[in-house]
């Protein structure tokens, strides 16, 4: 460690100080004025290391000290990486010093609380109640208190950060969000936290085969807040499912009511637009339904055009492919050259690559008419 006038050279000074009281000898006997207490410098050293590890990492620790000037011992803090003492850049050095200005004047009783961890926390944060006691305030996307006192404010600021960040857990575990469209409570079921909270609300419902695309509840929620009507069901890459799922989805499209509902196929997922629970849980269901129906062969066409299928599916007439109307169905697949899909079902015994010519040379000729 550096010596005395290289950590006064390079410390924080601070407005605290206790007085020396010499004996007749010139000797320190004992200390009075002491103008701060052991609290305030809690409070000033968390906001400091808050502020060095923001801007210089998490292994920065800022240290006090007591460092003589004349008949007064004042309090610094100088900054160290663990090893040696951290040199500040001047322009920061300024800005530090004035953050301890700051908070020493202003706001001497006043402890950094809890920090949010992740944007999840930082959206829920303010929002959350706590002891009226602690006069907490909330500012600059963090929690402060005033803890003063309780004789063990270490301990009671220490819980509270724990018990925040278990809260949060749970929160985030149930689905808990901010919400400010009130037309998305009855559209996905959505119940207020509780009265303290009336921003706050939860979903009364689990689906994993609606949310897992968006990893957990939160995700899915958000995204119908930033507008996005799309859900993902999982489904698999086969194509012969994809036949029937079309089937049945335009079977259900076609009740009353499901006109808006519109639906595509990555290449392992049934992406469709949905306004509400009660329609993404029907195509869950339909998808469930038709999972295992993965027997059998199909033909498929894409094209860059819808236009060129009415011309593929006559070919298929033709040749005794297509008996009955879900023999064949079309798809759009989300690839941006060729979005059109025709399938066929196939129940011959010939090669079916051989069986695609076929209907390819009875429909090209049909497209130049």
């Amino acid at each position: 460690m550096e010596g005395t006038d290289y950590l006064r050279k390079y410390s924080f000074s601070t407005p605290y100080y206790k007085t020396l009281v010499l004996d007749p000898k010139g000797v320190i006997s004992r200390t009075s004025d002491i103008n701060y207490t052991p609290y305030q410098v809690y409070v000033l050293k968390g906001r400091l290391l808050d502020f060095m590890n923001e801007h210089y990492g998490p292994t920065i620790d800022v240290i006090p000290m007591s460092i003589r000037d004349g008949f007064k011992m004042r309090l610094n803090f100088y900054v160290s990486d663990g090893s040696k003492t951290f040199k500040i850049e001047p322009k920061k050095f300024k800005e530090i010093e004035q953050l301890i200005e700051f908070i020493t004047g202003s706001e001497p009783l006043l402890a950094l609380a809890y920090k949010p961890k992740n944007k999840y926390e930082k959206m829920i944060l303010p929002f959350m109640k706590f002891d009226p006691r602690l006069k907490p305030v909330y500012k600059n996307g963090k929690v402060y208190v005033q803890a003063d006192e309780t004789q063990n404010y270490v301990e009671v600021i220490d819980k509270l950060n724990t018990d925040l960040a278990k809260l949060f857990e749970d929160y985030y575990k149930r689905g808990v969000i901010f919400l400010t469209n009130d037309d998305l409570l009855d559209k996905w079921n959505l119940n207020q936290l509780d009265r303290e909270t009336p921003r706050l609300f939860y979903p009364e419902w689990i689906d994993k085969r609606i949310t897992d695309y968006y990893h957990d509840m939160v995700g899915f929620l958000n995204s119908r807040i930033l507008g996005e009507r799309r859900i993902f069901l999982y489904l698999g890459g086969n194509s012969v499912r994809r036949h029937y799922l079309s089937i049945e989805l335009n079977n259900f499209l076609n009740q009353p009511g499901m006109n808006d509902i519109t639906y595509s196929f990555s290449s392992h997922y049934l992406i469709a637009e949905v306004d509400d629970l009660e329609q993404a849980q029907n195509l869950a269901t339909i998808v469930d339904k038709v999972r295992s129906r993965s027997h059998g062969k199909v033909l498929t066409f894409k094209f860059s055009s819808a236009k060129r299928i009415q011309s593929y599916v006559k070919a298929g007439n033709d040749l005794k492919l297509i008996t009955t109307k879900n023999d064949f169905v079309n798809y759009q697949v989300d690839e941006q050259a060729k979005p059109h899909v025709l399938s066929i079902l196939y129940r011959g015994k010939e090669n079916h690559l051989q069986v695609k010519s076929k209907i390819r040379f009875r429909a090209e000729p049909l497209l130049k008419n």
